[in-house]
């Protein structure tokens, strides 16, 4: 799991501009708002976003992940002091399964997005961080298995609709531990090539 050292390394990767301007000024910042997008936490965020600024966030537990809001309900982030899906987003990783390595980013596609996410071009620097911030990642063993918890829930989730969260996230649970790394991003991936992202 990552620790505080890990997280300010891939904030320090993920510090710039995304474009060459502040994107949030064409949109409204559309994805800052809570009513617009769900933020989460990777494994161990929380715990950094605690230590670092306790005051300023609330954390709201979903079954698969941790996220949080400000408690004013306004996104209270700084530039400097914003989790990496805030950094990260609306760029997710290509994956080349044969070497482990993300190799490309991809733009988050959901209905109604591309409407207010006007960014198509990003700035080749940022690009080139942002493809090893996923790098670092993914190549922590609880980060991957995060992304492949979520794919495996989602499947389950459609094949077995009736069953509680909490039954399906046992068996998401047992079936993961039995799974080969190979195995694990692939699952990874598959949730990041999904329709919609988290």
């Amino acid at each position: 799991m990552f620790t505080i050292k890990h997280f300010n390394e891939l904030y320090s990767l993920l510090s710039e501009d995304i474009v060459s301007e502040d994107c949030g000024l064409k949109c409204d910042k559309y994805c800052c708002r809570a009513e617009n997008t769900i933020k989460y936490l990777l494994p161990g965020e929380d715990e950094y976003f605690i230590k670092a600024s306790p005051n300023n966030f609330q954390f709201v537990e979903y079954y698969l992940f941790t996220s949080y809001r400000a408690k004013d309900q306004i996104c209270s982030c700084t530039r400097e002091l914003r989790p990496f899906c805030c950094r990260i987003f609306p760029f997710r990783p290509v994956i080349d399964l044969t070497s482990y390595k993300v190799v490309g980013l991809s733009k988050v596609k959901a209905e109604g997005f591309d409407k207010y996410c006007w960014i198509n071009q990003v700035r080749q620097e940022w690009q080139n961080k942002a493809i090893e911030a996923w790098q670092k990642v993914l190549s922590d063993i609880d980060n991957l298995q995060f992304y492949a918890r979520y794919f495996l829930f989602l499947e389950q989730a459609k094949e077995n609709f009736a069953c509680s969260t909490t039954s399906l996230l046992v068996e998401v649970n047992k079936k993961l531990s039995s799974l080969n790394l190979s195995k694990q991003w692939e699952l990874a991936n598959n949730f990041f090539n999904r329709e919609n992202f988290i």
